[in-house]
């Protein structure tokens, strides 16, 4: 739809004056514009209601059990999931011990991998389209010692086009997507250790 100089100004004119009258397509122009924006407002709110009900947290808050208020993240490996954990864990007002002997809990990262896997090759053999891998090994234990958690296996995958032309945007967006899996990962590990029923506790 276009509108040409002119009327443009005087579209704009009306929308800031509302007593200023609008010429007849003008009008129709104007309820058009407004009827979308209360039917976008609708479906957005509609949405969060929806999302509320099947209990889906907009800021990715979690309401985790009592036994792990305090916890304490052990990596040997320096994983790149660590910091992101963190994140989340002081998201939701857990607090992260210095060491395993003041938590109440001991998250373990056991290991994580990044691999990708071909998934459909172009003329000349070259690769078009890639998947991206993300593997990490987890487990839970309490102030004992004892697992809560046995190792948990967690793996997420993105897939990625492929152009030889365009290696440094490439590079970038896949650096993008191993972030995304990370955030996808960490979230599955919070809602897991959520899942947590301790015997004798909350």
């Amino acid at each position: 739809m276009s509108v040409r100089v002119g009327e443009s100004d005087n579209y704009c004119q009306a929308a800031l004056q509302p007593d200023l009258q609008l010429r007849p397509d003008l009008q129709r122009r104007h309820r058009l514009l407004v009827g979308r924006i209360g039917v976008g407002i609708v479906t957005l709110l509609l949405l969060v209601s929806l999302l509320s009900g099947c209990g889906f947290h907009l800021r990715g808050n979690v309401e985790m059990p009592a036994f792990v208020s305090t916890i304490y993240v052990q990596d040997a490996h320096v994983s790149r999931i660590t910091p992101v954990l963190q994140q989340y864990l002081k998201g939701n007002d857990v607090t992260l011990a210095q060491d395993a002997v003041s938590a109440k809990a001991v998250l373990v990262i056991n290991s994580e991998r990044f691999d990708r896997r071909v998934l459909s090759v172009g003329s000349g053999g070259k690769v078009r389209e890639y998947a991206l891998l993300y593997t990490v090994q987890f487990s839970l234990l309490d102030q004992s010692r004892h697992a809560l958690l046995d190792q948990q296996n967690i793996q997420v995958e993105r897939d990625m086009l492929f152009d030889a032309a365009q290696v440094l945007a490439k590079s970038t967006e896949a650096e993008q997507l191993n972030q995304d899996m990370l955030q996808d990962a960490a979230q599955q590990i919070m809602r897991r250790i959520q899942s947590v029923k301790k015997e004798g506790g909350k």
